[in-house]
């Protein structure tokens, strides 16, 4: 049977696939079995013995309340899971049944497979167990270029103890294990493994990177060929790498990180303290890493009062996650503390998931300043102290830029004033504007 795109979902108290009667091939491919769905019954004593699952591309789970996948009623059956993403949360600890009516040689074979709980909607479970094998002791389990993500779960299995397992290099980032028979066995590199939101794809600074065994898979999850740099990634997705610098300790750093910087440099800020004001001056992908809460903080003394300004030659880049304040009076006068430059066109800056405020005694200032197209996405503007300058002030090519689930307010003065030599019109979706 060949199943290629297909998705399952809202099958409750149903199963994604039953496997009876008769040995069967299974070509999965590029299917998705949704949240809550119990995947696969693969088959009992008549007909699991010769049965192949051959399973790539697909993304599967969280699991139900009982079952991602049950092998527990026959043996001798075959998965080869390649590329494929496992997404876990709170809800179910063992998520593959290996051992109901032990003996069971069944035969695991996990490649470029991402095993997650950071997606959204994700959660910890102290105790998970990928395969769970209790009182089996029949069988095999293999693991190659794999990621276990499991940060916040603790006492977690990948293969409880059982079955003998083998691994080529494999990349562990869990909270802590227990009788797991996979930790320690090939190369296990750990740490955090930089991934996007999504919770299975890397970031571009992804120590996974080029980090895998060669020759595995010639393609990712999504459909991108293996390798695209000089080597393998570990899990299920394939990137680019592109430079990087991680900046802590406040202060200047950040500064000088941006400073020293090339076109295309990812600025990963690891902690939650405040730093001094920045000037952009090259296509930066500047962010928060992930639960940090980072500030720039105006300082008047320095560039006009502007706590951040991106010029002419960072306009194609984007900044995320890292909140920008002008806390006391002072500065150029009128001057923004966030300053988009206008350019000479075709370019486009991202603010997403950020707050722009200014607070404290009045201050004769915009909180941003759109030059040039902008994009802004979940983004909070907010002034409490009393002066009534905009939040946002638009011109030169400006007027082009977009919000999106953004919020405007609490403010004493206009939520957005566009000068008289602006360009284009601005595109507000989703926009909510408070005390305007």
């Amino acid at each position: 049977m060949n199943l290629i795109g297909t998705t399952f979902t809202g099958l409750l108290g149903g199963r994604g696939i039953t496997a009876s009667d008769r040995a069967q091939i299974y070509n999965l491919t590029r299917c998705t079995f949704g949240a809550g769905v119990f995947a696969i019954y693969s088959g009992n004593a008549a007909s699991a013995a010769g049965t192949v699952f051959k399973i790539s591309q697909c993304k599967l789970g969280p699991a139900p309340a009982n079952w991602l996948i049950f092998a527990g009623d026959g043996g001798g059956t075959v998965f080869n899971i390649t590329n494929t993403v496992i997404f876990c949360d709170a809800v179910q600890g063992n998520l593959i049944n290996n051992q109901a009516h032990a003996p069971l040689n069944n035969t695991w074979n996990f490649v470029q497979c991402t095993v997650t709980e950071t997606q959204p909607g994700g959660g910890i479970k102290n105790g998970r167990q990928l395969l769970f094998n209790s009182g089996n002791s029949s069988g095999s389990a293999y693991f190659d270029n794999c990621l276990i993500n499991w940060p916040g779960s603790a006492n977690t299995a990948v293969s409880g103890s059982g079955i003998p397992v083998t691994a080529g290099i494999n990349f562990v980032n869990v909270g802590s294990s227990a009788g797991d028979a996979f930790i320690g066995v090939g190369t296990q590199p750990t740490g955090n493994p930089q991934l996007v939101p999504d919770g299975y794809h890397l970031a571009p600074y992804s120590p996974c990177i080029d980090a895998g065994t060669a020759g595995l898979s010639a393609a990712d999850i999504d459909g991108n060929a293996r390798p695209f740099d000089a080597g393998y990634d570990i899990g299920c997705s394939e990137v680019h790498k592109a430079p990087f610098v991680f900046v802590s300790g406040g202060g200047t750093a950040l500064a000088t990180a941006i400073s020293g910087a090339t076109d295309g440099t990812y600025i990963i800020v690891q902690d939650s303290l405040d730093y001094g004001p920045v000037t952009v001056n090259h296509l930066l992908h500047i962010l928060a890493a992930s639960g940090q809460t980072p500030r720039v903080v105006a300082d008047s003394s320095i560039n006009s009062g502007q706590a951040v300004q991106v010029t002419t030659a960072g306009l194609d880049g984007d900044w995320t996650g890292i909140s920008v304040v002008q806390n006391a009076p002072g500065g150029g006068g009128g001057h923004n503390v966030f300053t988009i430059s206008t350019g000479a066109g075709g370019s486009t800056y991202h603010i997403t998931n950020s707050t722009i405020s200014i607070t404290g005694s009045a201050v004769d200032a915009k909180a941003l300043g759109l030059g040039d197209n902008a994009i802004l996405r979940n983004v909070t503007l907010t002034r409490t102290d009393g002066n009534g300058n905009p939040l946002i002030n638009i011109s030169g090519r400006g007027g082009g830029s977009t919000l999106l689930s953004c919020t405007l307010g609490p403010a004493s003065g206009n939520a957005i004033q566009k000068r008289r030599k602006c360009w284009r019109n601005a595109d507000l979706g989703q926009l909510r504007a408070y005390g305007d």
